[in-house]
C-alpha cells in the first residue's frame, strides 16, 4: 500500500500533465489545440529513457497539424468534456 508521501510524490510528478491536458481541453480547436496536445505527448516521452517515444512524438505531432489530426483532436476532447471534463 503506496504511503501519503508515495502519493504526494506521484501527484506533484504527474501535476503537470493535468495542467498540459487542461490547457487542450480549453484552446481553441486546430493549431492552439493540437500544439497543446503535443506538448502532452512530449511531457510524457520525457518520462521515459527511450529514444523511440522521442521520434514517435515528432510523427503524431505531424499528424495532428493536418486538417484530419484536427479533427481527432476535437473528438477526442468532446468526449472528454462530454466525461466532464479533466
Amino acid at each position: 500500500m503506496p504511503t501519503l508521501a508515495d502519493r504526494v510524490k506521484i501527484l506533484v510528478d504527474w501535476w503537470p500533465l493535468v495542467v498540459l491536458l487542461q490547457q487542450v481541453a480549453v484552446c481553441a480547436p486546430g493549431r492552439p489545440q493540437a500544439e497543446a496536445f503535443a506538448d502532452c505527448l512530449r511531457f510524457l516521452a520525457s518520462k521515459t529513457e527511450v529514444d523511440v517515444d522521442d521520434r514517435l512524438v515528432e510523427h503524431v505531432q505531424k499528424l495532428i497539424a493536418t486538417p484530419e489530426g484536427g479533427e481527432l483532436i476535437d473528438y477526442v476532447v468532446s468526449l472528454v468534456n462530454r466525461r466532464g471534463g479533466v
